[in-house]
């Protein structure tokens, strides 16, 4: 694959820690990101992985990527590295899905990883100038698309949006959750149809909690209704002096599971159709972003935004001595000192990650495609940076044999998909263990 690490305005993406550092040794807390994140551009389709490691620590962040680099290589043979005598449906294309988290898990096993999230994307030409994204997930990281001005998401079917959910839980993963299996109680195939200009993305919670309208502070969930005796019981309780983090909620407005889902996909729209202050007057569309680097920039930006104030309480030097180690137990401690203070703030932190690609055929503009140009990626908002070398769109395409020029989808059956090597004493991903909470205490 040529210009493997070079993102371009139509396919990007982004990882970054939302966490403290600590302000005498510059540490940052949660090292290293957990996340990891692939997206694989050819001129009329395109792949896209996420993995969200649950926890803190190495073993996390080993096991996110080997699931994203499992699924990953598995997807491009079983997509594009194959002779082609048919042409695939989305049967055969969730089939190949279903079969690379079977690849990513035995990964993880192999090198000995711990848990992860892993969401799964391909998209994929069709017929009259559509395409479709179908997607597998596992775990709480998320797949939208934005289509004109609209957000939807395609992942709804892995967890209730009628539920008021615990964010501690991932609600699946790949990995050895019972010391070889891993968990699928959420384990979901969605399909939708997008169009040419649409954007599709992948995030992880680290990016999907933080547009959450209990996130933010601006509402609480709605508790279920208590007994009689519950509510007698409770008169003591109520007699106590509240916090100032109880008497914020009594006045803030409560929300249903719908209508918190439906509030985190507004707030979504409006930070992708507006800019924010000055720098709306900069653009004629009022803003409104217009390729994936803009959308992934954004969406951190705002992420980064939301959750300063919890930084710099997490940061204050009096919470720190030269004697701190700064190992995961001293960072949990600081967190119970300031509970209070943090309860008062909006936003999450933890590792936020987002990939995203526009959806076009460009088999047209890439047909003369001979050089390995770089340019400047797409517009993006204002005050933005982002380190990382930029690629042309021509850099989007696979070299590809001279012999064969084609670019469509279809890989013929002579591969085995039931091929996939396994770790040793590694078993079907069929096998589903009852689900438990992912993690206590600490956010995935």
């Amino acid at each position: 694959m040529r210009h493997w690490n070079r993102p371009n305005a139509v396919a990007y993406g982004v990882s970054e820690s939302l966490y403290e550092r600590n302000p005498l040794t510059q540490v940052q807390a949660g090292s290293p990101v957990a996340d990891t994140f692939a997206v694989v551009a050819r001129k009329n389709s395109a792949i896209l992985v996420l993995g969200d490691g649950v926890n803190w620590g190495a073993r996390a962040a080993l096991a996110s990527r080997a699931a994203v680099h499992g699924a990953m290589d598995y997807l491009n043979t079983a997509l594009f590295g194959v002779s082609r005598t048919r042409k695939l449906t989305t049967e055969d294309v969730f089939q190949i899905l279903l079969r690379s988290f079977h690849a990513a898990h035995c990964l993880i096993i192999e090198l000995d990883g711990m848990l992860t999230t892993l969401t799964a994307a391909v998209v994929l030409p069709t017929s009259d100038n559509k395409f479709h994204f179908c997607v597998c997930n596992v775990g709480d990281s998320l797949a939208y698309v934005y289509s004109k001005g609209n957000v939807r998401e395609v992942t709804e079917g892995s967890h209730d949006i009628t539920a008021n959910r615990d964010m501690r839980d991932a609600l699946g993963a790949l990995g050895p959750v019972d010391g070889l299996n891993p968990e699928l109680s959420n384990l979901t195939c969605s399909i939708t149809e997008v169009f040419p200009g649409d954007l599709v993305f992948l995030t992880s919670d680290g990016i999907s909690d933080n547009f959450d309208p209990v996130v933010g502070k601006f509402c609480v969930p709605r508790k279920p209704e208590r007994s009689v005796s519950q509510k007698l019981g409770g008169q003591n309780y109520r007699n106590r002096s509240k916090s100032a983090a109880s008497e914020l909620q009594d006045t803030l407005p409560t929300v249903q599971g719908f209508q918190r889902h439906e509030l985190t996909l507004l707030r979504l729209e409006d930070i992708l159709n507006h800019d924010w202050g000055s720098n709306a007057a900069l653009y004629s569309n009022g803003g409104r972003i217009e390729d994936a680097s803009e959308l992934c920039l954004r969406m951190l930006d705002f992420c980064q935004r939301l959750t300063t104030a919890k930084r710099k309480i997490l940061e204050d030097p009096e919470l720190y001595s030269e004697t701190d180690a700064d190992v995961p137990s001293d960072q949990k401690m600081r967190r119970r000192k300031v509970c209070e203070k943090l309860a008062l703030v909006p936003g999450k932190l933890d590792h936020a990650t987002i990939a995203a690609y526009q959806v076009r055929d460009r088999t047209e503009e890439l047909q003369h495609y001979t050089g390995d140009r770089t340019e400047v990626i797409g517009r993006h908002t204002p005050g933005l940076t982002h380190a990382a070398p930029h690629a042309s769109t021509e850099d989007l395409t696979m070299r590809e044999s001279p012999t064969d020029s084609s670019d469509e989808i279809t890989p013929t059956a002579s591969i085995s998909l039931d091929s996939t090597p396994l770790a040793s004493g590694a078993s079907s991903l069929a096998h589903t263990p009852t689900h438990t909470p992912l993690n206590s205490g600490m956010s995935n």
